[in-house]
């Protein structure tokens, strides 16, 4: 007993030792059952995998007909794949298009929208609006971005289309990515810093609208966009409370003339006209303010929706440009054609009249 109480720290720190020790083999082999059965379960699935892999192909049988499934399904892929290039190609560039005709497009293109937003009572942010082409509107040299301006002017076409064909009540602001680094010009047309993003596939290129109206107005809006020719992606719609609009201050109100030969009440100078003293004293012309009909109790509006102002993040994706001079391989004729008299003249004569693409 002395020896314990001489040692009792050391005793209590070795029990202390004993139990960790043994919660850690305890650990230790629950751990290495649940590996060995992650490792089990593992070589299951890699044997399955390689039984599919060495599996020979069935063709099937009178019931299940899987190579005529598969020929299906290719049929099914491929008519999907030219469905989505047909909705991703979007407007079509113009070929060699050059400073001068791109000035034509774009004088042309700016028209047209304005008279659109005209024939759908649109209101623009002013009667000389240039839909965030205001920089260009006396140049003649575009710095080899005519195309890449092109594409973006038909994508602005297309949405105003959309906000035109929604009966939006004004168009408060557009702004659109620069075409490269040399053409942003400010913020007030140009979101940021932003480009136009390319991958191996497509294009995808950015615009922030800003426009005036009520719920339904948006709602027909997105239907517009989902219902596009081309591809057009909303990324997010943000809601404010439209501004009130300040009526004009008409012109005051004209005094008739005063006659000078008399004058009215009795007296025998132009002073007693009350004519005068109401021109003297602006205060007498103000009219009287009338007292606003009382609700009656228990009336409450159903419906008070006021104007809102929507901001759209809209992205446009569109295939990419095969580049320059790329012309598509002709096809070859059937072996078996070439055994038909007259084989070795046909590919020929269909050799020169071919146009290179």
């Amino acid at each position: 007993m002395a020896w314990i109480k001489k040692n009792l720290i050391f005793l209590i720190a070795s029990a202390i030792s004993l139990g960790v020790l043994v919660f850690a083999i305890i650990f230790v082999n629950t751990k290495m059952d649940a590996d060995k059965e992650v490792l089990t379960n593992l070589d299951e699935a890699s044997q399955k995998y390689k039984d599919l892999l060495s599996r020979k192909v069935h063709p099937g049988n009178k019931k299940v007909d899987n190579i005529q499934r598969a020929k299906d399904q290719i049929v099914e892929l491929a008519s999907f794949s030219t469905d989505i290039k047909e909705y991703l190609k979007g407007p079509e560039p113009l070929a060699n298009l050059n400073n001068r005709e791109f000035r034509a497009q774009l004088d042309t293109g700016i028209a047209e929208m304005r008279r659109m937003a005209e024939e759908s009572a649109v209101q623009l942010p002013n009667t000389n609006y240039w839909f965030t082409y205001s920089a260009y509107r006396t140049t003649v040299d575009f710095k080899d971005n005519a195309q890449g301006l092109y594409a973006q002017l038909q994508d602005l076409k297309s949405i105003l289309g959309v906000l035109c064909q929604a009966r939006v009540h004004s168009l408060v602001a557009l702004r659109r990515v620069a075409v490269n680094e040399s053409e942003y010009f400010g913020p007030n047309e140009y979101i940021g810093n932003r480009y136009p993003k390319t991958n191996d596939f497509a294009v995808t290129t950015g615009y922030e609208v800003t426009f005036q109206g009520f719920s339904s107005e948006l709602a027909r809006v997105m239907e517009g966009l989902a219902n596009a020719k081309q591809c057009f992606v909303v990324k997010s719609v943000a809601v404010a409370q439209a501004p009130e609009e300040r009526k004009p201050v008409g012109p005051p109100p004209v005094m008739a003339p005063m006659n000078t030969m008399g004058y009215p009440g009795g007296g025998s100078s132009y002073m007693s006209d009350p004519r005068y003293r109401m021109m003297m004293n602006p205060q007498m012309m103000q009219p009287i303010p009338r007292a606003k009909a009382a609700q009656p109790p228990g009336v409450k509006p159903v419906l008070d929706e006021n104007k809102l102002r929507f901001t759209l993040m809209v992205d446009s994706v569109r295939l990419k440009p095969k580049p320059a001079g790329q012309t598509q391989p002709a096809a070859k004729a059937p072996a078996a054609a070439a055994s038909a008299p007259g084989a070795s003249e046909a590919p020929k004569a269909a050799d020169t009249q071919a146009p290179a693409r």
